[in-house]
């Protein structure tokens, strides 16, 4: 059982206030949402190696086929391959490509290591595999599967029109060193490591919901082990490794960590305060059971300077102005290109598809009008 006050959980790390002001000068997105179909078919391009879009491109919509399902069968050799499949071999170009689709940090993360790309190639190596059986055993025939693979690219591709945007309507220097000061200066509280201790426990569970006998049985062996440390029978990293409860703690003989004084549990962290470093406390007594503790030093807090919390202000910047350009943009797009949807009859849809069998939901998606 930790200690701390979300043991009741994990600890919880300090938040960094939010407050942010984006200019308006860097969402200027309404110009980008006059972008021609021109760009529109650039990120189509994009994705076009997806499957999905691959399938659209091919297909250009639903396809007058059967919706039978295909078979899951292998082809043998000898029977004639579809003209449609995977690449039969992997090839520089190929993965060039891929990478190009990557988040630059896990780009990074993929080159800088021989065993990490090595695993990509075979991955890669995999998915075409995998896709050449799907064309060969006709899979993109069934109109269920046909439709998943449009619905796929077609969320693709919004996805990508809309990082774009964001792109476009966010100045790639924001946010400035002064704004970044600015920031630190407003938030400095957040940016400051509150006091911290090193901490021990031997921890005896009785739940207070449980019987009675249960908690009188573990009070009586929390003073037990408390007594036996007081009158230097035994130590305490012993006492842990016997009687403690608390898992990782105990693999540890005892030790905790070094915890914020203030996320620690209310019943423990008043016991902690009153105690000089290497003293052992009498049994305290939470929900959740029975804690003896022995302090460790107290290590003060400090206040972190800017340099050090400069890389992670800008991050959350950015993050921040990014979600607002995108917020932004979407109610632009949803005022300029507008969806109707009855309201009203929300409820009665939603009443109808429970009714619909989890082995026909296929069906019932790929059926126009339904």
């Amino acid at each position: 059982m930790s200690l701390t006050a979300s043991t009741i959980g994990s600890m919880r790390s300090a938040a960094i206030v939010e407050s942010l002001r984006v200019n308006r000068k860097e969402c200027r997105f309404l110009r980008i949402l006059a972008v021609t179909g021109a760009l529109l078919g650039g990120v189509m391009l994009m994705v076009a190696g997806a499957g999905g879009a691959m399938w659209y491109a091919r297909h250009g919509g639903f396809p007058g086929v059967s919706s039978s399902v295909a078979t899951t069968e292998p082809v043998s050799t000898s029977e004639q391959v579809s003209s449609k499949s995977g690449a039969k071999e992997i090839e520089l170009a190929m993965l060039r490509q891929l990478l190009a689709l990557v988040a630059a940090k896990r780009r990074d993360t993929i080159l800088a290591s021989s065993d990490v790309f090595a695993k990509f190639v075979q991955q890669e190596r995999s998915n075409q595999a995998v896709l050449t059986a799907a064309y060969a055993n006709a899979a993109d025939q069934s109109e269920s599967v046909g439709t998943l693979m449009l619905r796929a690219s077609q969320k693709v591709l919004a996805e990508a029109y809309l990082t774009q945007v964001v792109r476009r309507n966010l100045d790639p220097k924001f946010p400035s060193d002064v704004q970044t000061s600015e920031f630190y200066t407003s938030n400095k509280a957040s940016f400051r490591l509150p006091d911290r201790v090193h901490l021990w426990q031997i921890f005896i569970p009785a739940d207070n919901k449980g019987s009675e006998r249960e908690i009188t049985d573990a009070a009586s062996l929390a003073s037990q082990v408390a007594k036996a440390l007081h009158d230097g029978k035994g130590d305490f990293a012993s006492a842990a490794v016997k009687h403690s409860k608390h898992v990782q703690s105990r693999l540890n003989d005892g030790y905790m960590g070094l915890l914020k004084m203030d996320a620690l549990l209310p019943e423990v962290r008043a016991a902690v305060a009153k105690l000089k470093p290497d003293a052992v406390s009498a049994p305290l007594q939470s929900d959740a059971g029975f804690h003896i503790v022995r302090r460790g030093a107290l290590v003060r807090g400090t206040q972190l300077d800017y340099a050090t919390v400069r890389p992670r202000i800008e991050a959350k910047m950015r993050l921040e102005a990014e979600r607002r350009v995108r917020q932004a943009a979407l109610k632009k797009i949803l005022d300029t290109y507008p969806v109707a949807v009855d309201e009203s009859a929300l409820e009665n849809w939603r009443r109808q598809l429970q009714t619909v069998e989890s082995s026909t939901m296929a069906a019932a998606i790929a059926t126009p009008g339904g």
